[in-house]
């Protein structure tokens, strides 16, 4: 039963990273830069579920990836989840991508899902294109494969690898 429960968690932190995940990619394919961003999600039995963005424009992208990523350990107090994402690299067999970098965690659970999206610009002569994502779990690889499969129920033929 808890095999059950694990990868019904999975799946639905899953979820949650691949609508913002699809959202980033949405920001990227003009071409603009990629704010880093965190988005809170707090459950309430008056109001449902709301969530809250929130972007760390700074003069060097460094540092606002950096804040983000500070912002999501602070959260853990407040939000029932929350999820950072930054556009980086990630060295893959072809070499250096551009990936987008998400950081999931559900607060009660406490263990963060990181999905590296690696993708092809949109100032390439091909335009924007996504490939498969990597996940990267704190128990190894139980349940990336699943993960990945619900990834891709969030993300856009235009986006699909």
């Amino acid at each position: 039963m808890e095999l059950v429960k694990d990868r019904a968690f999975k799946e639905d932190i899953a979820a949650f990273a691949g609508r913002w995940l699809e959202y980033s990619i949405f920001l990227l394919q003009h071409g603009n830069t990629f704010i880093p961003m965190g988005i809170s999600q707090k459950s309430s039995f008056w109001s449902g579920t709301a969530e809250d963005r929130h972007f760390f424009a700074m003069e060097q992208l460094e540092d606002g990836a950096q804040a983000a990523m500070h912002w999501l350990a602070l959260q853990h107090h407040r939000e029932r989840r929350a999820i950072v994402v930054i556009d980086g690299f990630i060295t893959t067999a072809e070499g250096k991508r551009d990936a987008l970098i998400a950081t999931a965690i559900d607060y009660k659970k406490g263990n963060p899902v990181r999905v590296f999206l690696p993708y092809r610009p949109a100032s390439d002569p091909l335009g924007l294109q996504t490939y498969e994502p990597i996940v990267e779990l704190p128990d190894g690889a139980r349940h990336a494969d699943h993960i990945r499969s619900t990834l891709r129920k969030f993300l856009t033929p235009r986006t699909r690898f």
